[in-house]
Formats: structure tokens, C-alpha cells, sequence
């Protein structure tokens, strides 16, 4: 018999028996990486990853204090207990990889597509090792005999007993289905077969997976309704096929797409191990005193098929599923979260679930029942979602309403939602999980990923300064993305969020220097949703007053928010960008159009719904009824919010501004980020200053502004206290786009210094660029990287495109101009890099390699390939150099790129010209002419007379010059440049402007 380790806790008085006092012979004789339902730990009652190991020495082995890890780079990974750890003579010891970090259970899993397991002394000694490759579910990996040489594939798996001859196996292959999955309007007929000789096939069409004793498939199958079948290949002494599932819809329609998910009836509804009913093994919480299953942290093996609108089968994986949520766990309707591991076959799967989003490949998912919401009208969330989508600077989970099939069981409406976790982060902006910082808060803070350290800096800073000083607001803003929450406050305070901030807070940030954000999710309070966030709800009051709160405000979930708006400049922002939205992303008319576009994504479907589950959208006297309350609350909240600002500021009110232009298709008005429609009055608060934005289209350039002011700058801050009319003029200009340059690149950083993949672009026109909605795409297949909304190259100007964003900043901290995250990496051995407009038109592309001619310094040495004058051919090697380390992003190049270019005739006097443009931002330049070949310096100098920059120093030939000076790095004022040249000097002075 096999005897089996367990760790001692406790201490004994009898004598311990005699233990091997050299290094033990430990063999790692048997594992398993994919274990869906083989084995069942003891401690937490989970299928979890294993490594056996077995002593094969006639003494028992004492392996306290040893080591195991899964990457030999790493071989003190995981310690096992200090004492107590003996395997018997013989015996056999079971090792848990599953994360949890106690016991004998390791702070690791195993990869089922493949990796290594070390078992290390503690010496540092390599006690056993073993490599091994793909591995199938439910199928171990071991030795035979046991401590030998030789491994082999067991089925069934032998933890706690010997490796048997008979269960070594091979895997019968799949069973063959007649007919594809799918939609039919009548009964089908399904056939199955398997090519495997001596094989029979059994199916089921419960949802439960086939087992040897499940109906043997002898003749077709008949489907007359809906049904979910599965089959599997089975013969004597060879592991079974895996199971093959495909569903088919009789006589069923939707606009909808369809989850059809599959699983044993026992893991949702059984008594002792059902997730999704009371049963008698619960727990008590999520607003339940009474013991439920669905409150366990429970995750049972589904299969689950996806069918698009066109009744496509997408995509079809195994998977795990949890229940997911909070109170709405008592809700008859229960949302799931979808897990894809290695242990159930694919650990991702590949599609473009949602269709205005550049992801297409997803780790993990959620099905919504709505939230609270689902008592209401199944849509509030997914309509606020739609609102804000490309207005705000907020991070939120796409929105996809479905339907779905449970066993062949129709289950109604579920919301597809991404999860906001660490793979959520990773996707949208490349944050590995160990670089990560995640907090939740519901009763207390909870952290999902690193620690709190850095959230704790930040929120005692606020609480113990004096926040309305500018040094200690910059120092948070250094901190907090101040622009992104100021649009996260807005839509929470002006939506009415009645579970929030205490509930349903997350925030995030990059360890490698990024700053907080905070994540927007469960809004089904929200717009008329709940006493509490109904259109006349103070929740600015509520967010403001540290005294008289309300449950889900109090004061120490407001601290950052009142401390913030302590600070003038940060309340002023917040308030007029306030103004701005109102006037605009919530328009009434605006948001009419958006709810009905939401509603009718779901109208149909919403009958067969509430015949489904009674109870939902039961408030109120119709779902027509509750939606009315949500146009309600769109009609009526704007000048309900300013009346909040009038009392609680005191405010004097607010003026409007009539917003024309001679052409509508030649610019855009942006207000406090905000997009403002021509033709609108929007209403702003009085007594705040209003900053306005002209910003030309492609093809076009800003003239001047008519009305209340005449200026001819494209930006503008104005304090009226009375309505007032202005009018943007703009005019077509000479195309500038097509002289984008890519001008830097950093296709592989140094180790020590990574700053991530990135490119920089020059402007080298008189003229702003406007590159929103541009592509930036390499020569892989991955989706392009879309420009976001606001990205203009300025006049001589550079913008660079990152692949992290995070880290670019982290380094070049003072860099202007830069957009992320691209979602692809640049090829370290070179590749072809592109630059298009948006009807794919390319204006400039670069194909460099790390390979001479090319520099070979800029392929991980620190360096970025640099281009030695913008005018040059981007396409030849010579016209690129190694920049400095690092290299210059938001500026020219470094010293390779002063000398512009070599023009024209002799000239036949020395000059040196103003500088223009001036006043400059954040790039100038300098035409000098020499009439002879002479030595030359140019110089620029502070107002102080101390040196800047030395332009440039050397021995020159005849001829025109012209030379950049960038002040990307420094302040604002006067600046002089000075040229000496032969018996020539002249000194000039400049204005920089930021």
C-alpha cells in the first residue's frame, strides 16, 4: 500500500524513527497540470495542480525547510514547511500547485501546455528535476516503474498509490458529429462515429459529460427542441477522447448573440455542490444570514459554445465558471464569471467579442444579470456605458447584451462584460500582474494585486496637506491622473450613483511610476435607480460634506475628492468640464437617441425574458414605465446639479455661449477636454474661468475668433459674466499631414532601462497636425493602434505612440505629446513600421533592421535609432544613427540632427534671422548664411546669461543653414541666441511660451 506524508503539527514524546541523515533520495515520480475533475484536494475541496514525490530509500526522508518551484531560475520559489515534512520509507508525498501558499500547497501553478518542477535542498542542491511538455486534462505524467527513468501517462492518475503498469494509456481521439452545431427550423437527425477500431462513442444530452455508463450512441439521435449534446470516444485500457459539444437551436430566433453553456446538473443544482441554489453546504454574506452554495467561492467545468447574431458558432472551450457578484446573488437570475484555464484546454479564447473594441482575445468574461437593475429595465448600465464612450477619460468594461442557454434551457438576458482585473489591465495597458497595483473597496480596503503601500502614501498626503497650496497640489497630481479623475467624479456625482464611493471603488496603478486611476463599473443606482440616485439626489453635497453623510459617503471615502476640490485650480477644472458635459455627453437629446439605441438592442428579446424569470423588471407598472424614469432623470438632472453648485459655492450662475463657425467640417471646439457640438449655446458656471479650444481638422488652419473677442489664437481663456456669441473661422491650408516624418524609434530598450517600444513623429510643417482616428500598425497581423481624440502634432512638433505608457513616462518624464498603448511589440530584428490616415492612406513608413547598415547600438544597448535630418530619406540606413541613450523624445534629435540642411547658392553676406515661429512652442528655427568657409558658433543663453545650448561649434563651408532649438524642457521667457562667425557677431533674442 502507498503510504502517504502528512504534515505533523503537533509534538509527539514517543521516539521518532530513525530518519536518512544524508541528502534524501526524493524523486519526483508523478504530476499533473490539467486537472479538471480527477482529484480533489482535501483542504479546500478544489481541483488543483499536483506534483507527487515518493522516497525511494528504505529510511524516512526528512524534507522540511526544501523547495519546489516551476522555474529553475528561481529555485527557492516556494519553501515547504519548516518541520514536520517525513516521508515514510517508500512513501509517497502529494505537493498542491495552486496558488494558496500554505500548508503543502505551493505559491504556484502548473502550465499545462508545458514547463519544469525542481525540487531543491536547502543548501541550494538540486535534489530531482523534470521537464515536461503538453499536457491533457485529467491525465498525470509520471514514472514507471516508480523512482525509475522512464515516464508515461496514467489514466486514471495514481496520487497515494503506485504507478501501475495497467494505467499507463493512450488517448482515443475525438468521436465525428454529421451535423455542425447550429440554428435549424426543424427537427434535426445527428449522427456520430469514431475512426478508433474497437471504440464505441457515448453521449449525453443532460449536459453532463459522457462517462462509461452514459447512453451508447447506436443510431442517429433525434432532436426535436433545443439541445445540448455531448459526446466522447471510450475503449478498455486507453484514456477517452476528449468530449466534443455542440448545441442545437430548434425553432428559436434572436437579434441576440448566444451563449450556450453546458455542465453537469449536479454542479449548479445539487444539494452539497450546486453553485447555483441554497443547498446545504453554504456560507452566510452577501446580504444573506441564511447559509447558500452561491456565496461559496465555488468554480465547477462548463463547456461553452458562442453563437454570433448571424447564428455563427464563434468559438466553443471548455472553462470554469463561478458565481459573480454581490447581493445579487439572492436574485433568481444569477450572473456567472467565466474563467478559461490551461487545466480545461485553451487558457484564452480568440474573438472579437465586442465589436467598437480592439481586443479579441479574452482570459476571462462576465455574463450580468444586470445587477440591481435587473428588477428595473436590464439596460441602465449598458446605456451609461454607451453615453460616456469615447467622451470621458474613463476606464470601464465594454457592453454587449446576450442570451443564454443553460443545458439546453433557455436562461434569458446576460450583459457580456469584461472583468475589471489584473488581466483586464494587462490587456488595456500592458501592466503585468506583478507590476501591478489593485484596490477594491467595499466595507474596507481589499487588494486585488501588490500591495497598498503606494495607495496609503497618496491618501495620507491629501489627508495631512493643504491641498489648496500649489507646491502640495502639483506633488498629487504627480500621484493621482488628474484629468482622468475629475471625469470619473463627474459621471458618478452627475448619474446620482447611490451604492457609491464606499461600494464599488477600484482603483489601479503601474508600480513602474504610473499614476492612479479609478476603474467605473456597477452603475445600476444610477439615473432614477434608487432613492438614492434620483435626478434630485445632492450627491455633489454628498461627496463634499465631511459631516452630514449618507452610508455609502462617508468621510473617508470622500477624503480625496474634498481635498482635492480644496485646491482652486483642480475646482475650477472640475466644475466648468462639469458645465461642459452637461451642455454636451449629457444633453437631453443626446442621451434620448443613446437610450433608445440601447433599448432596441434588447426590445425583443425582453417578453421571453419576463416569462423566463417573473420577477425581473417587476418595480414599476412596465419595463416602458421604468425606462420613462431614466428619460426623467436625463430631462431633469443638469439643472438640478447647477443649482448644487450655486448653493454649495455660492456661484452667481451662468452664461451661455452661442458656438458657430464659417464651416463645421474644418475644426472642432473642445472645452475643458469636452467636445462641444457648433451650433449649441452650452451654459457655463460665472466667476471660472472658461478655457475654449479651436483645433482645425486635416486640411484646415485656425484664423481667428469673431464675436466677443478678436484674437487669432486657436486657444482661448475667457471670465464673462454675461452671455456672449463667438465664432470660429477657419480656412483651408496646404495638406500637411503627408509630411509626417517617423523621426525616433525604440524598437528594444535596454534591460536596465526599459522604457517600452516607441516611435516619434515630426511635423515639420508651419501648421498643427490633427492625427485622431490615424493608424500607427507594424508589418504582424495585430490590429492597429487607433490615435485617440485630441492627438495634434503642433507646428515643428513631435508626438510619440508607446507600447506602455507607464514605463515611457517613467523614464522621460518630462515628455509632451504622447499617446498609448499600442497593443503590439516591435521586432528586435527589424521590421516595417507605418504611419496612415484614416481611409488607410500611408504617409510615412520606415523598414529598419538591427542589422548593418543599420546601427546595431539601437537593438537593446540603450540607444534608439535616431534620424539624422527629417529631410533625409527615412528608408535608408545612412540617414539613421544610434541617439543617445534613451534618446529625446518631445524634441529634435540628438547631435547628428542640428544641421538641417545645406541650401542654395553661395550666399554673399553673413546674417543670422529672427527665429520663427516666435514666440515658439516648443521648437524654433534659425536660418544663418555664410559667404565664406569660416569657423561658426551658435549659442543660446538664459535671460540670465547662462548657457543653454550650443547649436553648433565647428569648422564650416559657404552656404545656408538653418538649426532647431527645442525648449521642451525648459520654462517659459526670453532666451538669446548669439552666432560668432569669422569677424561676424550678432546676438538675437526669443520668446518661448508654453
Amino acid at each position: 500500500m502507498k503510504q502517504l506524508c502528512t504534515l505533523t503539527l503537533f509534538f509527539t514524546f514517543f521516539s521518532l524513527p530513525l530518519l536518512s541523515q544524508s541528502t534524501p533520495s526524493v524523486k519526483i515520480n508523478e504530476l499533473m497540470a490539467s486537472n479538471s475533475a480527477a482529484v480533489a484536494d482535501p483542504d479546500f475541496g478544489e481541483y488543483g495542480d499536483w506534483v507527487e514525490l515518493f522516497n525511494t530509500d528504505s529510511l524516512p526522508a526528512d524534507i522540511s525547510g526544501y523547495y519546489l518551484t516551476d522555474n529553475f531560475s528561481q529555485p527557492q520559489k516556494w519553501r515547504l514547511p519548516l518541520t514536520g515534512v517525513i516521508i515514510p520509507a517508500q512513501g509517497y508525498l502529494i505537493i498542491w500547485c495552486d496558488d494558496h501558499n500554505t500548508g503543502l500547497h505551493a505559491n504556484f501553478k502548473l502550465s499545462a501546455s508545458g514547463e519544469v518542477v525542481g525540487l531543491y535542498a536547502p543548501n541550494g542542491s538540486v535534489v530531482d528535476s523534470v521537464s515536461f511538455g503538453q499536457q491533457e486534462t485529467d491525465i498525470s505524467f509520471g514514472r514507471f516503474p516508480d523512482g525509475e527513468n522512464d515516464w508515461y501517462n496514467f489514466f486514471p492518475s495514481t496520487p497515494g498509490l503506485p504507478n501501475y503498469e495497467d494505467n499507463i494509456t493512450s488517448k482515443c481521439p475525438e468521436p465525428e458529429i454529421s451535423l455542425q452545431p447550429g440554428f435549424y427550423p426543424a427537427p434535426v437527425t445527428v449522427s456520430l462515429s469514431t475512426t478508433m477500431g474497437g471504440a464505441e462513442v457515448r453521449y449525453t444530452t443532460d449536459g453532463s459529460e459522457p462517462r462509461e455508463n452514459s447512453n451508447l450512441y447506436s443510431a442517429p439521435i433525434q432532436i426535436d427542441s433545443t439541445t445540448v449534446l455531448r459526446a466522447k470516444t471510450f475503449k478498455l485500457q486507453s484514456f477517452p477522447s476528449k468530449t466534443v459539444t455542440g448545441t442545437y437551436f430548434i425553432n428559436f430566433n434572436s437579434s441576440l448573440p448566444v451563449f450556450s453553456l453546458s455542465t453537469d446538473p449536479a454542479n449548479f443544482f445539487s444539494d452539497s455542490a450546486g453553485i447555483y441554489v441554497t443547498g446545504t453546504n453554504g456560507i452566510t454574506g452577501y446580504c444573506s444570514s441564511i447559509p447558500r452554495n452561491w456565496n461559496q467561492d465555488w468554480e465547477r467545468p462548463i463547456s461553452l459554445e458562442f453563437f454570433e447574431e448571424d447564428k455563427s458558432r464563434a468559438f466553443a472551450a471548455n472553462a470554469g465558471v463561478k458565481i459573480y457578484g454581490g447581493c445579487t446573488r439572492l436574485y433568481d437570475e444569477k450572473s456567472l464569471g467565466v474563467y478559461f484555464r490551461d487545466r480545461y484546454g485553451d487558457s484564452k479564447i480568440y474573438h472579437k467579442i465586442f465589436k467598437d473594441s480592439y481586443l479579441y482575445e479574452f482570459n476571462n468574461l462576465v455574463l450580468r444579470n444586470a445587477g440591481q437593475d435587473w428588477y428595473r429595465t436590464m439596460i441602465r448600465e449598458g446605456m451609461i456605458n454607451a453615453l460616456i464612450k469615447g467622451r470621458m477619460m474613463i476606464d470601464q468594461q465594454e457592453y454587449r447584451p446576450s442570451i443564454l442557454f443553460i443545458n439546453g434551457r433557455y436562461w434569458g438576458i446576460h450583459n457580456i462584460r469584461e472583468k475589471l482585473n489584473e488581466h483586464y489591465l494587462y490587456y488595456h495597458y500592458n501592466i503585468p500582474e506583478d507590476q501591478l497595483d489593485l484596490i477594491e473597496f467595499g466595507s474596507k480596503p481589499d487588494v486585488k494585486a501588490g500591495d497598498s503601500v503606494a495607495y496609503y502614501q497618496m491618501y495620507n498626503f491629501l489627508k495631512y496637506h493643504d491641498i489648496s497650496i500649489d507646491t502640495n497640489y502639483q506633488v498629487a497630481k504627480s500621484m493621482i491622473d488628474i484629468d482622468q479623475y475629475i471625469d470619473y467624479n463627474i459621471i458618478e456625482i452627475f448619474a446620482a450613483n447611490g451604492d457609491w464611493p464606499a461600494n464599488n471603488t477600484k482603483l489601479f496603478r503601474d508600480r513602474r511610476g504610473g499614476k492612479w486611476r479609478w476603474l467605473l463599473y456597477d452603475l445600476d443606482y444610477c439615473y432614477n435607480g434608487n432613492s438614492e440616485g434620483m435626478y434630485n439626489t445632492n450627491t455633489l453635497k454628498y461627496m463634499l460634506d465631511s459631516v452630514n453623510t449618507i452610508s455609502t459617503s462617508p468621510a473617508w471615502a470622500t477624503m480625496i475628492f474634498r481635498r482635492l476640490m480644496a485646491n482652486q485650480e483642480f475646482r475650477n477644472e472640475f466644475t466648468q468640464r462639469m458645465a461642459a458635459h452637461m451642455s454636451s455627453t449629457f444633453d437631453y437629446n443626446r442621451t434620448m437617441s443613446i437610450i433608445d439605441s440601447v433599448r432596441n438592442l434588447v426590445a425583443d428579446e425582453i417578453p421571453r425574458h419576463k416569462a423566463r424569470w417573473t420577477k425581473s423588471i417587476s418595480f414599476g407598472s412596465s419595463w416602458t414605465q421604468q425606462i420613462q424614469l431614466i428619460r426623467d432623470f436625463a430631462q431633469q438632472r443638469a439643472s438640478k446639479m447647477r443649482s448644487f453648485f450655486y448653493d454649495w459655492y455660492g456661484i452667481p450662475g451662468a452664461f451661455s455661449v452661442t458656438l458657430t463657425t464659417n464651416d463645421s467640417t474644418a475644426g472642432r471646439l473642445i472645452a475643458h477636454t469636452v467636445n462641444i457640438p457648433w451650433n449649441t449655446k452650452p451654459i457655463f458656471f460665472k466667476s471660472i474661468p472658461l478655457k475654449l479650444w479651436a483645433m482645425p481638422n486635416p486640411g484646415y488652419r485656425f484664423v481667428r475668433w469673431e464675436g466677443f473677442v478678436n484674437q487669432t489664437g486657436e486657444k482661448l481663456e475667457l471670465l464673462p459674466n454675461q452671455n456672449i456669441a463667438l465664432k470660429a473661422i477657419f480656412e483651408p491650408a496646404e495638406s500637411t499631414d503627408s509630411n509626417l516624418v517617423i523621426n525616433e524609434i525604440n524598437y528594444k530598450s535596454s534591460s536596465l532601462y526599459d522604457t517600452g517600444d516607441w516611435v516619434e513623429f515630426y511635423n515639420p510643417s508651419p501648421d498643427s497636425v490633427n492625427i485622431s482616428g490615424y493608424k500607427f500598425y507594424d508589418s504582424s497581423d495585430n490590429p492597429p493602434f487607433v490615435f485617440p481624440e485630441g492627438s495634434v502634432i503642433p507646428p515643428l512638433g513631435y508626438f510619440t505612440v508607446c507600447q506602455d505608457t507607464a514605463k515611457f513616462k517613467f523614464f522621460h518624464e518630462h515628455a509632451e505629446n504622447y499617446t498609448g498603448n499600442f497593443a503590439f511589440g516591435l521586432s528586435s530584428s527589424g521590421e516595417t513600421v507605418y504611419i496612415a490616415d484614416p481611409a488607410d492612406r500611408i504617409l510615412d513608413s520606415v523598414a529598419y533592421s538591427s542589422t548593418a547598415p543599420w546601427d546595431p547600438k539601437a537593438n537593446g544597448d540603450g540607444f534608439t535609432l535616431a534620424l539624422i535630418n527629417p529631410e533625409l530619406d527615412n528608408n535608408l540606413a545612412d540617414s539613421w544613427k544610434a541617439g543617445k541613450k534613451l534618446g529625446t523624445p518631445s524634441a529634435r534629435n540628438d547631435v547628428y540632427t542640428k544641421i538641417h540642411e545645406l541650401k542654395g547658392d553661395v550666399p554673399s553676406s553673413f546674417s543670422m534671422s529672427q527665429n520663427f515661429p516666435n514666440p515658439f512652442n516648443p521648437e524654433t528655427k534659425i536660418l544663418v548664411t555664410l559667404p565664406e568657409n569660416c569657423e561658426m558658433k551658435l549659442t543660446v543663453y538664459d535671460a540670465l546669461g547662462t548657457e543653454v545650448e550650443v547649436l553648433a561649434k565647428g569648422d564650416f563651408a559657404a552656404g545656408s543653414y538653418e538649426f532647431f532649438f527645442s525648449g521642451a524642457k525648459l520654462a517659459s521667457g526670453v532666451y538669446f541666441y548669439r552666432i560668432s562667425a569669422g569677424n561676424y557677431s550678432e546676438v538675437k533674442k526669443m520668446l518661448l511660451l508654453r
